[in-house]
C-alpha cells in the first residue's frame, strides 16, 4: 500500500494547502476579520485615487490655480502636501490590488520588502499630517465646522501613521489609506455637487462633512 510518506512532493503540497486553509479560516489574514463591504469599498477608493489627477485638473480649471491662490504664502509646503498625498494614495491602491490578487497572510506580511513599504508609508503619512497644520487657517467653508473637522482629519491621519510605524502591517496601512482618502472624497463630493446651484462656502462644508461620514465608518476607523 502506497503511503503519504512515500510521496514527499504530494505531502509537501498537502501540508501547504492545509496550512493556507487554516491561515484563512483561523483569522490569520493580514487584514484580520473583515466584512465583505470593506473590500468592496476599497475598490471605490482605488478608482477615485486613480482619477484624482482629473479631480485636481477640474479644480484648476474651475479656480484657475492648483493649489488655490489662498495657499500662495505656503505654496512650497502645499507642494510637499500634494506629493505626500499622491504617494499615500497610489501606494495604498497598489497594496489593495496586490491583496485582492492574492490574499496577504500575516506570515507573508512580515517579509522585508513589505516592512520597508510600511515604514515608508508611515513616514509619508506623518509628513503629510504635519503639512496640514499651516493649511488649517486657510480652509474654506463655514469655518466653525470646517476648521474642527479639518483638524480632526489631520489628527486621525497622524494617529494611523504612528500606529503603522509602531506595528507595521497591512491592516494599519489600510487604516491610513482609508483616512487619507477623506480628502479625495471631499473633492469627489465637491465635483458632484458643484453642478447644483449651491453657495460655494456651503458646498465645501457639505462636501467635507459627507466625506467624513463616508470614509471613516466604511474603512473601519474605530478598529
Amino acid at each position: 500500500t502506497l503511503k503519504l510518506d512515500d510521496i514527499p512532493v504530494r505531502k509537501h503540497t498537502l501540508e501547504k494547502s492545509i496550512y493556507r486553509f487554516y491561515e484563512q479560516y483561523l483569522n490569520l489574514l493580514a487584514t484580520g476579520y473583515e466584512v465583505p463591504f470593506m473590500s468592496r469599498f476599497r475598490w471605490v477608493m482605488a478608482v477615485l485615487d486613480l482619477l484624482y489627477v482629473f479631480l485636481a485638473l477640474f479644480q484648476k480649471r474651475k479656480n484657475g490655480k492648483y493649489p488655490a491662490s489662498r495657499f500662495d504664502s505656503i505654496r512650497s509646503l502645499m507642494y510637499v502636501h500634494i506629493l505626500c498625498g499622491a504617494i499615500l494614495l497610489y501606494t495604498g491602491t497598489f497594496l489593495h490590488i496586490q491583496n485582492e490578487i492574492s490574499a496577504i497572510t500575516k506570515s507573508m506580511d512580515t517579509e522585508t520588502y513589505r516592512q520597508v513599504i510600511y515604514y515608508g508609508f508611515s513616514a509619508t503619512g506623518i509628513l503629510h499630517s504635519l503639512t496640514v497644520i499651516p493649511a488649517i487657517p486657510k480652509v474654506m467653508g463655514e469655518k466653525r465646522l470646517t476648521i474642527p473637522l479639518y483638524c480632526l482629519a489631520g489628527v486621525i491621519n497622524m494617529i494611523n501613521s504612528i500606529a503603522l510605524a509602531i506595528d507595521p502591517n497591512l491592516k494599519h496601512a489600510f487604516l491610513l489609506w482609508g483616512s487619507v482618502n477623506t480628502f479625495v472624497f471631499v473633492r469627489a463630493y465637491f465635483l458632484t455637487l458643484s453642478f447644483a446651484e449651491i453657495d460655494f462656502e456651503l458646498l465645501y462644508t457639505v462636501s467635507l462633512v459627507l466625506a467624513g461620514w463616508t470614509t471613516y465608518p466604511l474603512t473601519n476607523q474605530d478598529a
